[in-house]
């Protein structure tokens, strides 16, 4: 999980929903989706497969959904429980950027085995992320450049480290 405290208005994200899998017959939302207290905004990519289970929780305590969307029941329970404690709990395949206005910090995430990739990077103060490397590139604002050093670490290593991300 990666957390950045930023400037909003230097962040730029582009988000690449096309690849939505509909397996259970999921309507995807109009994104992003702000949780009902207005703290959180999310955009997400992927699908819960407990999120039934998961939503069940939450009506048997009253609470009641718009619609039946995996991701609405996702902010839900980040609401609840906190996004430790979320992402503890989902088993599925998915990547989601997360941005808590009251703390002011972008959090994104992906699935434990990272079926769902995340792609991010700074590039002249801007932070691009995607879950597909071709919405990055589709940015205007970024300008693809090869870091040799990072390329040489990856080679020898098979990764990156951080600090050269």
């Amino acid at each position: 999980m990666l957390n950045i405290k930023e400037d909003m208005a230097r962040i730029n994200g582009f988000w690449d929903f096309k690849e939505r899998n509909t397996a259970q017959g999921l309507i995807m939302q109009s994104q992003p989706l702000e949780s009902v207290d207005g703290r959180y905004l999310i955009v997400y990519s992927g699908e819960i497969y407990n999120f039934k289970d998961i939503r069940s929780r939450f009506e048997k305590k009253g609470m009641r959904f718009k619609g039946n969307s995996d991701a609405e029941v996702l902010l839900a329970s980040i609401l609840a429980d906190g996004l430790d404690n979320t992402l503890q709990l989902l088993n599925g395949i998915f990547a989601l950027a997360l941005w808590d206005k009251k703390e002011e910090k972008l959090y994104l995430a992906r699935d434990k085995i990272g079926v769902k990739p995340i792609y991010f990077g700074i590039q002249k103060g801007v932070l691009f992320f995607a879950s597909q490397l071709k919405s990055i590139i589709a940015n205007k604002l970024f300008k693809p450049e090869i870091n040799r050093d990072s390329l040489a670490l990856f080679f020898r290593h098979n990764y990156i480290t951080t600090s050269f991300v």
